[in-house]
């Protein structure tokens, strides 16, 4: 369980944003870039998945 959360992590820092220390102070717009980030890592997830189960 613990490797599978790891590699979504791995998966959401491809983002240079996130990669990075966020130097935003409010809250709300951190929040708001991880949760986008982590729905562009989701999206990449689904786009991929169909393809590595049709081998």
């Amino acid at each position: 369980m613990r490797v599978r959360i790891e590699y979504a992590f791995a998966g959401v820092k491809r983002l240079k944003i996130i990669k990075e220390k966020i130097r935003i102070k409010y809250f709300k717009k951190r929040e708001k870039i991880m949760k986008i980030a982590i729905g562009l890592h989701n999206f990449r997830v689904t786009l991929r998945s169909p393809l590595q189960n049709q081998s």
